[in-house]
């Protein structure tokens, strides 16, 4: 039988727009776009769960991630803490037992460590292709500047108070600087714009490091009950960052976008939070954290409410604030399902997915400051260089306080305790979340899954940098050397309630 032409060419046309339909999902999912739930189960095997070859439970299988990202901060702590001496700062610097380890090695290995940390999350950002491949030059400029200006300042200067937050302005500074000129050479605007828009998130991240060192500096101050105030005042310091990184976000892709407004942010919190259990002066101080922490995880559930939904929309157009005012068209509702919503439009059924990912994210940010709590207070405390770290229980100095005293190991014991508890918590919460979400929110757990089924390896590079930056961040935060946690420190006088 003959076949027109016309005919003939359906078949070819057909195979040609699948090709390109499932061609354009798959750069889709690349990127971190996400399409409806027909088009991303015909892409599953593109997720990292199908790559090995397991992707069947993707929450379940998801879990040995969470727990190896949640941990790698330690295993950095162990290798450059635990091991490598940082050097006596009251002897000359290249004596024997001088801290040229510290100037020459640990210092400038930790801030290039972090800067290209940085680079990265900006890769991704910029949706390049290669994210995790950085530009070399611009790493061994970081390195020789911290190596050259601390052997500078520390050789004729010494160690002085907040030396640490001279370390992290240097390396803002070296990759912005650097990365604005190489973009500008090659010319690639649109780069160089998406490279400012990074800056002006980091600044606000900056800022948000800057009030959590006052943080934890404070917190050895204070009395019990202004302790249990300051818990409550960073929580709504950290409820304002995250609406303002929501707002200067909307040009990233949705999930990078909602990694560092969701997850970057809190768990830079949580584990600086995580520093302040040593100086906790009453056990009840710790209940009333952990109450909070758990109720505020649960209440978050309340958002993914159609109720909540009316609510912070109206609340949004009222408001005169450009990060929390929305963009006036809230009504009609609309319960379609936009993948791309951030909060911002009519969209419930995007709003609550959007909610979802928060709750979750929340539940694991709390969880992995937990784990880099057990496991670098316990090297920290016992390991090799144990004096110059705020949980020694004989430090290099002594800080001052309300009412002085050494962590003694009961106190410590009372922190791991509490610590653990907190973080089976947090597990509980998760659970809950998920049989919430499962059962009420069918479609929307639905999406989750799909979600998390077509996450790719550039996905989980970005978690593990923000979990590295943050854990080593915080650890470098509380040793002697970077003057940080230590600031002000005085020695102990008569006056003083030493055991």
């Amino acid at each position: 039988m003959l076949v027109s032409e016309e005919d003939a060419l359906i078949p070819s046309q057909v195979e040609h727009e699948e090709k390109s339909k499932l061609h354009k999902t798959k750069e889709a999912i690349n990127y971190g776009l996400r399409h409806p739930i027909k088009e991303l189960k015909e892409l599953k095997d593109f997720g990292v769960h199908h790559q090995l070859g397991i992707d069947k439970h993707p929450i379940l299988i998801g879990l040995p991630f969470y727990i190896l990202m949640a941990s790698i901060p330690n295993a950095f702590i162990i290798l450059i803490s635990g091991v490598i001496s940082p050097g006596d700062p009251d002897l000359p610097v290249f004596s024997k037992h001088g801290m040229w380890p510290f100037l020459c090695l640990i210092n400038p290995v930790a801030m290039t460590a972090l800067g290209y940390l940085l680079m990265a999350g900006f890769y991704c950002c910029a949706e390049r292709p290669k994210p995790f491949r950085a530009f070399i030059p611009t790493l061994v400029i970081l390195f020789v500047f911290e190596l050259s200006l601390f052997v500078g300042i520390c050789s004729f200067v010494g160690l002085f108070n907040l030396l640490g937050l001279v370390a992290i302005i240097i390396v803002h500074l070296t990759l912005f600087v650097t990365g604005a000129l190489v973009l500008a050479i090659r010319r690639h605007y649109d780069s160089l714009r998406a490279l400012f828009k990074y800056g002006a998130v980091q600044l606000v991240l900056f800022i948000f490091f800057a009030e959590l060192v006052g943080f934890i500096i404070a917190y050895r101050y204070s009395a019990p009950k202004v302790q249990t105030g300051l818990t409550i005042a960073l929580q709504i310091t950290l409820f304002i960052f995250r609406k303002v990184l929501l707002a200067l976000t909307k040009s990233f892709p949705l999930d990078y976008a909602m990694l560092i407004s969701a997850f970057w942010i809190p768990n830079l919190a949580d584990m600086f939070q995580t520093l302040a259990y040593p100086t906790i002066k009453a056990w009840w101080v710790f209940v009333i954290i952990w109450s909070v922490d758990f109720a505020t995880s649960c209440i978050q559930l309340f958002f993914l409410t159609r109720g909540w939904f009316l609510f912070q929309a109206k609340a949004k157009d009222c408001c005169t604030l450009k990060p929390f005012r929305g963009d006036g068209s809230w009504t009609p509702e609309d319960k379609s399902y936009d993948p791309n919503d951030r909060g911002q439009s009519p969209n419930s059924q995007g709003f609550r997915i959007r909610q979802a990912r928060f709750y979750f994210w929340r539940c694991f940010s709390r969880f992995s400051s937990c784990v880099f709590f057990l496991g670098s207070s316990a090297v920290l405390r016992y390991g090799f260089n144990a004096k110059y770290y705020i949980f020694s229980e004989h430090p290099y100095e002594y800080v001052s306080t309300v009412d002085f005293d050494y962590l003694t190991p009961e106190k410590y014991i009372q922190a791991v305790v509490f610590v653990s508890v907190l973080a089976v918590a947090m597990a509980l919460a998760g659970i809950i979340g998920i049989v919430w979400v499962r059962f009420m929110y069918e479609d929307t757990w639905e999406r989750l899954l799909e979600e998390v089924k077509g996450w790719d390896r550039t996905f989980f590079g970005m978690v593990a940098a923000i979990v590295v930056h943050n854990g080593v961040l915080c650890n470098f935060i509380i040793m002697y050397h970077f003057k940080v946690y230590w600031a002000y420190s005085r020695e102990p006088t008569e006056s003083d309630s030493i055991p």
